[in-house]
């Protein structure tokens, strides 16, 4: 399992967020981020990004509100 902090990085990276916007919103550094996301990737045995936010949303870890469309 992942910690809180974890979880909340991986649900700004699900939202397609940078490690610098996911840095900026949180008040951390995006090396902090990017540290953040080599642990979770080691923990989920996961080879990048992607297949941790799939993984966490399969699990129920993690949930992606739909937004609405600004251009409708």
């Amino acid at each position: 399992m992942l910690t809180a902090r974890q979880l909340e990085i991986l649900s700004h990276v699900a939202r397609g967020r940078s490690n610098r916007q996911v840095g900026a919103a949180l008040g951390i550094s995006e090396l902090t981020v990017r540290n953040h996301m080599r642990t979770i990737g080691k923990r989920m045995a996961t080879a990048d990004r992607t297949h941790a936010v799939v993984l966490a949303i399969g699990h129920g870890w993690i949930n992606i509100p739909i937004e609405p469309d600004p251009s409708t």
